[in-house]
């Protein structure tokens, strides 16, 4: 019990910091945290709040996303107009906004690859809420990944489609963007996530801790009984 209560502390400092990075914004631009923190009408939060990859391919999706994985989602244009006027009202930075009104009625359907190795498209990494799926659709239905980059680097052609590999390059049909021996320690992408599986996990260190407990005190109960049986 006392093992498991020191894991407990342990786990409920670490649900704690995930939860305080989420709700400040860490590791966003100073202006996102600013208009987060305004709660300007019809802004509904960073892209990567609302989409989560599929364990194993957060670094395939961010890298996919490239610069919108800074955007932040508006509900339409008056919204947009909204988040203007408070960069301009505070003097803050620009900042790119995916504006959910825009995305076509009817969804540009993907063209097929003809590039070697490729092992699919990445949107079916991705999971979504359904209001945000065609918002996922818009913006990865030309995007593929890739199983060997290297391959890729080697060929004298030009692909003609958005391909990222497993590890987080990216060619965006434009510029190489490659990654380095240094990681970040942790994505923006499924930062909500990676809190919420902290507190299911601390919640039931939680309950197994109640459980143990309850057990002591019974076992303790049932021999002081036993103790007092003997000594009358």
């Amino acid at each position: 019990v006392h093992q498991l209560r020191e894991q407990l502390a342990s786990a409920r400092a670490q649900v704690e910091l995930l939860e305080a990075l989420w709700r400040r914004y860490e590791g966003f631009p100073d202006t996102v945290k600013a208009l987060m923190s305004r709660a300007v009408d019809g802004l509904i939060g960073p892209l990567v709040d609302l989409v989560q990859a599929r364990a194993g391919y957060e670094e395939v999706v961010e890298a996919a996303l490239g610069p919108l994985a800074d955007a932040l989602v508006v509900r339409d244009r008056q919204a947009l107009i909204r988040c203007r006027e408070a960069l301009d009202t505070h003097q803050l930075e620009s900042c790119r906004f995916l504006v959910l009104s825009d995305i076509p009625a009817t969804p540009v359907p993907m063209q097929p690859v003809m590039q070697e190795a490729v092992a699919g498209a990445v949107k079916q990494y991705v999971n979504a809420e359904a209001a945000y799926q065609p918002l996922v659709d818009w913006l990865l239905n030309d995007s593929w990944m890739i199983d060997d980059m290297h391959r890729l680097l080697n060929n004298g052609s030009v692909p003609q489609s958005r391909l990222v590999s497993r590890r987080g390059d990216r060619w965006d049909r434009r510029s190489w963007r490659l990654t380095g021996s240094r990681r970040a320690a942790h994505s923006r992408l499924g930062r909500k996530q990676r809190w919420e599986q902290a507190r299911e996990a601390f919640q039931g260190m939680e309950q197994e801790h109640g459980r143990l407990v309850a057990d002591a005190q019974q076992a303790e109960q049932a021999w002081q009984s036993l103790l007092a049986q003997q000594e009358s």
